[in-house]
């Protein structure tokens, strides 16, 4: 009798076409299939909005738990745009989230999961040196591509590439390609304020890590893990192709494990007790917004997938 493999919702490498697939071929993806339960039971899907009725019509991305059952990881840009959030879990339950902590300067974010029980404990360890990754590595990222109606969680596996900058991974270092990255410059030139204008430049020049691979929009937020199922990153841009970046887990730790210094969240519960993201305002009272896409009191636009943030 043929031994049957496991089916596992993978994202093909590096070509990105034509999209998230389903792989039954026991060759390819080995290490993808060996983690996809262990690492997929503490994945979200993040689900945001202008209209709590109609959550997810305008925004998705990733997440993941950390330290406690009722905080996931994701990217800033993912949560900070839309006042709604909504977050579901792998048994397939839906709970309200809200912004407990933000690092502008390296896309990151904590989300309290309101209702889910912190006692239950995360299983994904965090990788506290990445220096030690060799190019050619394997590493996977693993979220929600395309995420629109989609629920399952799919593998992207993928190379380690190198540590660099998101800037020097920009081809030609020039972020008037990438309409996000030229927003922000333009903002800052707006706003002409020294320190804010070094914030932006903070950010261009944040530490990434480079992967092959094949990532679409909704990977935002996702853990990238190696080979042994570490998290050695959290997926934040996609800057040419399938030239994916991550921020570096120690970013991650640092940031995970320190209290909010910097923003408060103003939330509102609405008529239908959904909380609702009113402001973020910094705690030093200069009124500037957070660097990396700030939080507008109006309706936004559905996000383009093409754009460099994903």
């Amino acid at each position: 009798m043929e031994k049957q493999c496991k089916t596992v919702p993978v994202v093909p490498y590096e070509d990105g076409f034509p999209g998230p697939v389903y792989s039954e071929d026991c060759n390819r993806f080995q290490t993808a299939r060996k983690l996809y339960d262990e690492v997929t039971k503490d994945i979200v899907l993040i689900r945001t909005s202008t209209d709590p009725h109609n959550i997810g019509d305008t925004g998705f991305g990733t997440g993941f738990f950390v330290n406690k059952g009722d905080e996931i990881v994701t990217n800033a840009h993912v949560v900070t745009a839309m006042p709604y959030l909504e977050v579901v879990t792998q048994d397939g339950k839906h709970y309200q989230g809200k912004i407990e902590k933000l690092d502008d300067l390296n896309d990151m974010a904590v989300v309290k999961v309101i209702g889910k029980d912190p006692n239950d404990k995360p299983s994904l360890k965090i990788d506290n040196d990445t220096t030690d990754l060799k190019n050619g590595d394997e590493v996977i990222a693993f979220g929600y591509p395309r995420g629109f109606g989609n629920f399952d969680v799919f593998a992207n596996p993928g190379r380690y590439r190198e540590h660099g900058t998101m800037l020097g991974f920009l081809p030609g270092k020039d972020p008037s390609q990438y309409p996000d990255l030229q927003e922000m410059k333009n903002r800052a030139g707006q706003i002409n304020n020294p320190s804010y204008s070094a914030e932006v430049e903070q950010y261009l020049n944040s530490e990434r890590i480079r992967n092959s691979m094949a990532i679409f929009g909704g990977n935002s937020g996702g853990p990238a893990v190696d080979a042994d199922g570490r998290v050695v990153g959290v997926m934040a841009n996609r800057v040419s192709g399938a030239r994916a970046l991550m921020v570096p887990a120690e970013k991650l730790s640092e940031f995970i494990n320190k209290p909010e210094t910097k923003f408060n969240f103003k939330y509102e519960i609405d008529e239908h007790n959904h909380y609702k993201l009113a402001e973020i305002e910094r705690k030093d009272g200069s009124g500037l917004p957070p660097v990396i896409l700030p939080f507008i009191k109006k309706a936004a636009a559905p996000r383009d997938p093409t754009l460099s943030q994903f």
